[in-house]
């Protein structure tokens, strides 16, 4: 769900340029490609967690995306600082967050798809499967 790889090039571009303004652009681009993550997260809360506990996961999953946006900055001041580099460490964390990102998702996939293949016809009520 989300847009994972548009996030991953745009962090690429800012890895890879020399330039200042260039890794500016990048990191700019890769806040525009991580923008539609969590309200594809939220859409698909039903489908992963049934119609039932959904209310409660989606209250979850906000103040978890709370915390994480009030975490991430004092983890990235503490490694820029013992790196040395502030500006410059910006988009290996970016990477590095991107691929964790994508490796829970697709492991969620996963796992709801081998869930489907078990689920009764009584189960299957309680779970919104028809998310594409």
């Amino acid at each position: 769900p989300g847009n994972e790889d548009g996030a991953t090039s745009t962090n690429t571009t800012a890895l890879l340029n020399s330039s200042i303004y260039l890794s500016i652009v990048g990191v700019a681009f890769f806040g525009f490609g991580c923008a539609p993550i969590f309200p594809a997260f939220i859409r698909l809360t039903p489908y992963r967690f049934s119609t039932k506990l959904s209310q409660s996961v989606m209250g979850l999953q906000m103040a978890l995306a709370y915390c994480g946006t009030d975490i991430i900055s004092p983890v990235y001041g503490y490694v820029s600082k013992t790196l040395g580099n502030q500006f410059f460490t910006l988009p290996y964390l970016l990477l590095f967050l991107t691929i964790v990102m994508i490796i829970l998702s697709e492991t969620c996939n996963r796992l709801c798809e081998k869930r489907d293949q078990k689920l009764t016809d009584k189960e299957r009520s309680y779970y919104v499967l028809d998310h594409q």
